[in-house]
C-alpha cells in the first residue's frame, strides 16, 4: 500500500488517508475520478464554457482547457471538436477579437493545433507591442532635457544672446510702453 501511497498527488492523497486496505484506496479514487455523474459532467462542462484568459498567459489558458477536456474525455464523455474550438475562442478578452472572426470566417476547418499555434503568435505579438508601448515613453521622457531646447536664432537678439518672443501679448507691450499702466 505504501508503493500506492506513493505515487499518488497531494490532492488524491489527502482523499485516501484513513484507506486500510488498497482495495478501500482503489475505490475511492475510482468513485473521484471515474464518476460519470451527470453532475460531474455538467459541472466540468460548466467550467470549460466559463473559463475566461483573464490574467493568464496564453500557455496556461489552453492548458486549463485542455485538462477540462481531457477530465471529460476520461469519463467517457469527449469534447467535440467544434465545442473545442468553440470554448477556446470565447474564453478570450475582446483584444482577440480579429483572431477568433478570422477562425470562424475559414471555409476549411482548422485543426485544434493550428487554432492553439495561431493564439499563441497572437498572444507574443501582443505582448511584444504591449512592452513596445509601455518602453518607448519612458525612453522618450528620459532622453528629453530642457537644455537640450533652445530657441531658434531669430528670435535671439545679436548683442545680448537673450531671447525675445516673436509674438508679444497686447498687455506685455503695454506694460513695456507704458511702465506705470499695470503697476
Amino acid at each position: 500500500m505504501s508503493l500506492l501511497f506513493s505515487s499518488l498527488t497531494a490532492e488524491p492523497l489527502s482523499q485516501v488517508v484513513g484507506c486500510k486496505t488498497s482495495c478501500e484506496v482503489w475505490e475511492l479514487l475510482k468513485q473521484r475520478y471515474e464518476s460519470t455523474s451527470t453532475v460531474r459532467v455538467v459541472n466540468l462542462r460548466t467550467q470549460m464554457q466559463q473559463l475566461r484568459k483573464d490574467g493568464r498567459s496564453m500557455q496556461q489558458y489552453l492548458s486549463n482547457l485542455k485538462s477540462l477536456s481531457d477530465q471529460l474525455s476520461a469519463i467517457g464523455e469527449p469534447v467535440k471538436y467544434r465545442d473545442y474550438v468553440w470554448y477556446m475562442l470565447e474564453g478570450l478578452p475582446a483584444e482577440y477579437d480579429a483572431v477568433v472572426t478570422a477562425v470562424y470566417s475559414r471555409p476549411d476547418q482548422p485543426s485544434v493545433e493550428e487554432v492553439q499555434n495561431l493564439l499563441l503568435s497572437f498572444d507574443m505579438r501582443l505582448e511584444r507591442r504591449q512592452a513596445l508601448e509601455s518602453f518607448v515613453p519612458q525612453v522618450q521622457l528620459s532622453s528629453f532635457h530642457t537644455s537640450d531646447v533652445r530657441p531658434h536664432s531669430r528670435f535671439l537678439k545679436p548683442e545680448t544672446h537673450q531671447y525675445t518672443p516673436a509674438i508679444q501679448s497686447p498687455v506685455t507691450s503695454a506694460a513695456q510702453t507704458h511702465p506705470g499702466l499695470l503697476g
